[in-house]
C-alpha cells in the first residue's frame, strides 16, 4: 500500500487491495467520510481532503447508492460518482452498508433504502467502481452482529469475488447487549469470517467501554 503511486490504488483488483493491505504491516490509514456534510474545504470533497492529510483508504459513510451525494463534487452521470471521487482522491474507496430497514425518523442517521445491506445495493456499488463494502451500523440504527453476518453472506454470494467485504461495529449501534465488550466478541468474529469476511473492523482500544488494549490485542491475534 505504501508503495503504490494513485494511479495505482484506484485499480487495483480485490486480492490486490487485500494484499496491499497485509504487506504494509498495519500501516495504512483508513478515514470515513460522510458526503452529505459540508466540505472542510468548500468546494472539495471531504475525501480529497482526507488523501491530502495522508489516509490511504476512503470508506464514505451515509452513501446513498441509489441518490449517491457527495457535496463538493460534481457528476454528469449519477453512476460515476464513485469512479471520478477515485480519480480525484488516487485512493480506493468503500461505502457503508447497514443490515436494517428503512426509517421515517428525522435523525441524520436515519436508514434509506439505498443504504441498506444487501444483494442489489452491493451489485450496484460494484458498478460504480467499489473497491469494498463495510457491513456495519450507525449510530442508533439497530444493527445487530447476527445481522452483519447475514448481510456478509448475502453479498459475498452475489459479488465475492470483486468487492471486498469488511465486517464490524465500532460502537453498538443502539443494540444495548452488544454493548462494551459485546460490541464484537471472538464468536463473532468467527461467524463474520465463516460467513465470507475479508477485513474485520474493531473499536479502536478506549474509545468506547470494555475495549481495552489487551482484549482488541485479544481479537486479533
Amino acid at each position: 500500500m505504501l508503495d503504490l503511486q494513485p494511479s495505482e490504488l484506484t485499480k487495483l483488483t480485490k486480492q490486490e487491495l487485500l494484499y496491499a493491505f497485509q504487506a504494509a504491516e498495519g500501516r495504512s490509514l483508513a478515514a470515513e467520510t460522510i458526503g452529505i456534510a459540508m466540505p472542510m474545504l468548500v468546494d472539495i470533497t471531504n475525501a480529497e481532503f482526507a488523501a491530502s492529510q495522508g489516509a490511504d483508504f476512503i470508506i464514505l459513510n451515509m452513501f446513498d447508492c441509489t441518490d449517491p451525494v457527495i457535496n463538493g463534487l460534481r457528476a454528469d452521470d449519477a453512476k460515476e460518482t464513485i469512479r471520478k471521487l477515485k480519480k480525484l482522491c488516487g485512493r480506493p474507496v468503500g461505502v457503508n452498508l447497514e443490515p436494517c430497514g428503512a426509517s421515517e425518523s428525522d435523525s441524520i442517521w436515519a436508514m434509506k433504502k439505498g443504504r441498506t445491506a444487501c444483494r442489489e445495493n452491493a451489485l450496484r456499488l460494484a458498478d460504480m467502481g467499489a473497491d469494498a463494502v463495510l457491513i456495519t451500523g450507525n449510530p442508533g440504527n439497530g444493527v445487530s452482529n447476527e445481522g452483519i453476518a447475514g448481510a456478509v453472506s448475502e453479498i459475498k454470494a452475489a459479488c465475492g469475488s470483486s468487492l471486498a467485504i469488511f465486517a464490524g461495529k465500532m460502537h453498538a449501534s443502539g443494540v444495548l447487549s452488544e454493548a462494551a465488550e459485546n460490541i464484537i466478541t471472538e464468536e463473532d468474529i468467527s461467524l463474520f469470517v465463516s460467513a465470507g469476511a475479508d477485513v474485520i473492523m474493531l473499536p479502536a482500544p478506549m474509545t468506547v467501554p470494555g475495549i481495552t488494549c489487551e482484549y482488541v490485542r485479544k481479537l486479533i491475534t
